[in-house]
C-alpha cells in the first residue's frame, strides 16, 4: 500500500505529465485524483474521495515511466515530473479482461445485450420482481457506475462462464434493502463504515468465492449497532443497497440542492425528484457543513414525512360531535371570526422552531400588526435555557462545525451522535484520526464516551458543574485547590478533573460540543456560563446543539413574547407558553403552528392547529400546512448561516 496522501490545505502544487499533456495538482493526491482534476477519465469502481486506496477493482491500472508493471492509479501518489499514460492498447485490453471477470459474477446479461435500450422502454414493470437478475430488474438501472464503465470500455460479450451467487435479498431492516447478488465487492461501504463513520458495522465475510459483505459474526445490522446513516447506500456503485421508499421510482428527472429541515446543523442535501414529486434524498458534498454525510432522519425520512398516508390534506372544523372536512373558504372564515372575537390579552400563538425564517417573521407580524397582540411564543425557549440574553452572547462567539475537525482538543458534553447530530460525530472522529484528544462529560453511556481519552461521568444533571470547573481551569490558571472545590458534589473525583485538564490544555485549538440532553438537565444554566468563560480562551470554538432546525432563526426573528426581530425588546406584554403550562392564564383562542407541544388538549376556548399532521388530541379547527418540499424559504443554522430550502413540489390538491 502506498503512503497516505498529504491532506494539508497548504500543500504545494506539483507538475506532471498525463497522456502527453502537462497537468498540475496538489502534492499528496493520487494519480487517479490528479487525472480527474485535469479532466482525464480513468475507470474505477472502488475509489472514493473520502476513502483510503483499496485497489479492489484493478480497473485504474496505468503506465508510469520508470515504474515496473502496471501500478494502480488510486494507490499511487503523484510525484514531481511524473509521466503517466492512462490509455494505451495494452491498458484497454487489460481493463476489458478485468471487467469481464467482474461481470462473470454479476447479473450482467442486460449490460451486454443488444436489445437493452428497447427492453428498458417496454419491460418497466418487470423491475419489481424482487430479485435482480439483470439491469431491468435492478433499482439502480440508469444510475449504475458499472453500467457507465461497461459502456466506456466497450465490453459487448463475456468469455467466462457466468456464476450467480443465489443469495436471498435482505428486506428486514427498516430503511434500505440489500441484494448482495449484484455486489462487486468494491469495499466502499466497508471503508465508509470503518474510516468515516467509525461504526465498524460492515466487514468482508468469508473468503474466496464465498466472500460477501455484512456484519461480523452473523449478526443483523441492528444487533451490530448500525446507525442507518445511509452513507453506505450513497457510495454503493451498483444497486446492491437501495432505500425502500424510492427504490422503484426509477432514474430521477433531476435534483435540487436544499437544506435538511430536521436539526440545527443545516446539512446540505440533494432532493431528487421524479414526475414533479420528491423521490429520495442524497447528501450534498458541501465541505463547509456535512461534506457528504447525513444522519438517519436526513437520509431516509424526508420523502415519508411529505408523502405519508396519514398526512392531513384538507381543512377540518368541529361540527357538533364530528370533525368534518370543509372548504378553505369556510375554514378561513370561521377562524378569522374567532380571532376577531379574542382580545390582545386572550390570544396565544405557539410556533415551531422548525418553520422557515419567512414563516416565523410572518407569524410574529400577523400577531403584532393584525391582532395588535404580543401573545406569541415558541417551544424554541425550551431549547435555549438561560434566556435570549445568554444565547445572544453565545451566538456572538465562534460557532463552527468544521472547527471540530481542525481542533487539537475536543470537549464533548452530553452528546450521543448515533442517530441525531451524527455529522458532528463524524467531524469529531475525523479530528481523532488526525491526532486530536477527546474528553467527554456525560452521565450516560454514549458512542463518544466509548471512543474518548477520558470519560468524566458525573451524577445526572451535574454536567454543567464539571464543565464550569474545566472552563475556569482552561480559560486561566486556577488558584491552588480551586479545581477540586469547583466540582464538589458532581460525583467526579478531583484526580479525574486534573487529568482531563492536562489532556485538553496543550491543545492550541479547542472545540467544545454540547448536546441537547446536557442543556435539558442543567437547571442552573451552568453550561451556558461555562461556554462564555471558555470563549475568553483564544482558539476556542463552540457548537451548542439543540432541537429545532431554525431555533436560532426563531430567536433572531422575535417569535418570543417580549422580543422583537433583531433581539429588540417589545414594549407590549402578552400571554406566554409558560403562562399556559403553569396555569397562570387561560387563552380564549390558542393557535398552534407547526407543532403540538402537549400530550392532551390544553385549556382554552377555541383551539386552532396548523401542521402536516393532526395533533393527538381534539381541536376545533385544523389547517393543513405545506411541507418543506412544497414551500421554499430559508433556515438559519446553529452557525448563523442563512440557508435556502428549495421548493420542488406543488401543494397537494
Amino acid at each position: 500500500m502506498s503512503p497516505a496522501p498529504i491532506r494539508s490545505r497548504d500543500a504545494r502544487t506539483i507538475s506532471l505529465e498525463i497522456d502527453h499533456r502537462r497537468a498540475a495538482c496538489p502534492e499528496g493526491v493520487s494519480v487517479l485524483r490528479a487525472a480527474e482534476m485535469n479532466g482525464i477519465y480513468v475507470p474505477s469502481l472502488c475509489a472514493h474521495k473520502d476513502l483510503s486506496p483499496f485497489g479492489g477493482c484493478r480497473l485504474c491500472v496505468v503506465e508510469i515511466e520508470g515504474m515496473r508493471g502496471y501500478p494502480l492509479a488510486c494507490s499511487t501518489i503523484v510525484q514531481e515530473g511524473m509521466k503517466v499514460l492512462t490509455k494505451t492498447t495494452a491498458l484497454d485490453e487489460m481493463r476489458r479482461e478485468i471487467l469481464e471477470l467482474i461481470l462473470s459474477e454479476h447479473p450482467s446479461s442486460c449490460l451486454i445485450c443488444g436489445e437493452k435500450d428497447a427492453c428498458r422502454e417496454t419491460l418497466y414493470g418487470v423491475r419489481k420482481s424482487g430479485v435482480s437478475t439483470g439491469c431491468r430488474h435492478c433499482p439502480n438501472d440508469g444510475e449504475c457506475e458499472l453500467q457507465r464503465v461497461v459502456e466506456r470500455l466497450g465490453v459487448t460479450e463475456l468469455h467466462y462462464p457466468v456464476y450467480y451467487r443465489g443469495y436471498e435479498p435482505e428486506h428486514d431492516d427498516p430503511f434500505y434493502d440489500r441484494d448482495y447478488n449484484i455486489c462487486i465487492l468494491c469495499g466502499r461501504c466497508v471503508r465508509m463504515c470503518h474510516e468515516v463513520r467509525w461504526t465498524s458495522v460492515l466487514t468482508f465475510q468469508h473468503r474466496g468465492p464465498k466472500t460477501r459483505i455484512g456484519p461480523a459474526f452473523g449478526r443483523s445490522h441492528v444487533e451490530a449497532g448500525c446507525e442507518f446513516c445511509g452513507a453506505c447506500v450513497a457510495v454503493c456503485p451498483t444497486g446492491t443497497l437501495s432505500d425502500k421508499v424510492s427504490k422503484w421510482d426509477g432514474k430521477p428527472d433531476g435534483f435540487q440542492v436544499s437544506t435538511c429541515p430536521f436539526c440545527a446543523l443545516g446539512c446540505r442535501i440533494e432532493l431528487h425528484h421524479k414526475n414533479g414529486r420528491l423521490s429520495r434524498v442524497r447528501p450534498h458534498l458541501d465541505p463547509e457543513i456535512n461534506d457528504g454525510q447525513l444522519c438517519v432522519r436526513g437520509a431516509f425520512c424526508l420523502p415519508e414525512t411529505t408523502h405519508h398516508h396519514e398526512r392531513a390534506r384538507k381543512p377540518m372544523l368541529a361540527r357538533g360531535g364530528y370533525f368534518r372536512e370543509v372548504t378553505w373558504t369556510e375554514a378561513v372564515t370561521e377562524v378569522a371570526s374567532r380571532l376577531k372575537e379574542a382580545g390582545p390579552r386572550d390570544f396565544l400563538m405557539v410556533v415551531s422552531p422548525d418553520l422557515t425564517n419567512e414563516s416565523l417573521y410572518a407569524a410574529q407580524k400577523f400577531v403584532r400588526s393584525c391582532l395588535k397582540s404580543d401573545g406569541i411564543d415558541s417551544t424554541a425557549r425550551w431549547a435555549l435555557p438561560g434566556g435570549p440574553g445568554l444565547w445572544a452572547r453565545l451566538f456572538s462567539m465562534p460557532v463552527s462545525i468544521q472547527g471540530i475537525a481542525h481542533a487539537d482538543s475536543i470537549l464533548a458534553v452530553g452528546l450521543d451522535s448515533r442517530f441525531s447530530f451524527s455529522v458532528a460525530g463524524v467531524e469529531i472522529r475525523r479530528a481523532l484520526r488526525e491526532g486530536a484528544n477527546l474528553v467527554t462529560i456525560d452521565a450516560r453511556d454514549s458512542n463518544l464516551a466509548r471512543a474518548t481519552r477520558h470519560w468524566l461521568r458525573p451524577a445526572p444533571g451535574k454536567e454543567g458543574i464539571v464543565l464550569r470547573a474545566l472552563a475556569e481551569a482552561l480559560a486561566g490558571p486556577p488558584p491552588a485547590g480551586a479545581l477540586p472545590g469547583a466540582a464538589r458534589g458532581s460525583g467526579v473525583e478531583a484526580e479525574a478533573l486534573e487529568r482531563a485538564v492536562k489532556v485538553l490544555a496543550p491543545g492550541r485549538n479547542l472545540a467544545v460540543v454540547v448536546g441537547p440532553a446536557a442543556f435539558a438537565s442543567d437547571p442552573g444554566h451552568e453550561i451556558g456560563q461555562a461556554l462564555l468563560r471558555l470563549g475568553e480562551r483564544e482558539g476556542t470554538t463552540i457548537l451548542p446543539l439543540f432541537h429545532g432546525a431554525n431555533t436560532r432563526g426563531a430567536l433572531e426573528l422575535g417569535v418570543f413574547g417580549g422580543l422583537l426581530p433583531g433581539l429588540r425588546r417589545s414594549p407590549g406584554g402578552g400571554l406566554s407558553l409558560a403562562d399556559l403550562l403553569e396555569g397562570r392564564a387561560r387563552p380564549k383562542v390558542l393557535y398552534l403552528v407547526g407543532e403540538a407541544p402537549f400530550f392532551e388538549r390544553p385549556d382554552c376556548d377555541y383551539l386552532i392547529a396548523q401542521d402536516l399532521y393532526r395533533p393527538p388530541f381534539a381541536v376545533d379547527a385544523f389547517l393543513p400546512a405545506a411541507s418543506f418540499a412544497e414551500a421554499g424559504g430559508t433556515l438559519t443554522n446553529v452557525e448563523g448561516r442563512v440557508q435556502e430550502i428549495v421548493k420542488i413540489e406543488d401543494l397537494p390538491d
